[in-house]
């Protein structure tokens, strides 16, 4: 059974402060920072995940050392590791969304452009 939706709800316009919104969220400066921000959790989560499956100094001798040490030693590990792949995930997101957001800007303009033009010639 197909999904039907009221006539009026499809072509409903959409209100100054709603296009403005749009237009503020589709920036390639907003959707850097979120790519950015969403990066920096995941390679957190990543970096903790990973980092707590190695060994942090292959030259410590860890049959010496107390539980203790060893989870303080571990933690760091997992924390610097976690903080490393943050900041690479973070990056890598942030330039990637926004390079694609500023092509997809550009390529927006240049079809309204074309389209206004093919209007003119052919008329």
């Amino acid at each position: 059974m197909p999904i039907t939706f009221p006539p009026h709800l499809l072509f409903m316009a959409r209100s100054p402060p709603q296009k403005m919104a749009d237009r503020f969220m589709e920036s390639p400066i907003v959707k850097g920072a979120g790519a950015y921000v969403m990066g920096y959790g995941l390679g957190l989560m990543f970096g903790f995940m990973t980092g707590s499956m190695e060994l942090s100094d292959p030259t410590k001798n860890y049959e010496s050392m107390s539980q203790k040490e060893h989870l303080i030693d571990g933690l760091k590990s997992s924390g610097r590791r976690a903080l490393s792949m943050a900041k690479s995930f973070s990056v890598a997101g942030g330039v990637f969304a926004f390079s694609e957001a500023v092509i997809e800007k550009v390529r927006r303009f240049r079809t309204n452009m074309r389209l206004s033009i093919e209007t003119i010639v052919s008329v």
